[in-house]
């Protein structure tokens, strides 16, 4: 072999060494956002039913506010499910939802107050904002015309 074969020989072997190396490159970086992907959509399934319990779980704070003791129960079961899920809630939905519960606890003995109707209202406003919070947190497109009477009646 004369030093030119060898030359393109040597160059040829570079090509296919630089090849190799950028198909690794390619195949880690494809790889690594495949996982990415896989755990963003592993998240958003466990996001999507978070909210949606939430969901179910103001309903059920709706219903109960003003027996007293159905209420403590929903309270209670709210805080129980809040230590298990409130970091799949986004950041609103989780403020609101915390907020709902605690003005639901303490919406009974504001109706007690002597002439405390104002601070009756902003509480129960409280309670009621946790609804459309929780319906935005799922970003999820409207269902219908249905789904908005649903959640209209609360308002």
């Amino acid at each position: 072999m004369d030093k030119q074969q060898l030359l393109i020989a040597g160059i040829g072997f570079l090509g296919v060494i630089i090849g190799v190396i950028s198909a690794a490159i390619t195949q880690f970086i494809v790889a690594n956002r495949m996982q990415q992907i896989q755990l963003r959509l592993a998240a958003l399934d466990r996001r999507l039913i978070a909210h949606q319990e939430a969901f179910t779980l103001w309903r059920d704070i709706l219903s109960n506010v003003h027996d007293v003791e159905a209420n403590k129960v929903t309270v209670a079961e709210c805080q129980v499910w809040w230590n298990h899920n409130c970091l799949y809630l986004d950041p609103s939905a989780r403020r609101a939802f915390q907020i709902a519960y605690i003005s639901a606890s303490n919406h009974p003995s504001l109706l007690s107050v002597p002439g405390g109707s104002e601070v009756v209202k902003r509480n129960w406003e409280d309670i009621e904002r946790a609804g459309k919070e929780i319906v935005k947190g799922a970003s999820l497109p409207s269902l219908g015309e249905n789904e908005s009477k649903i959640v209209g009646k609360n308002e």
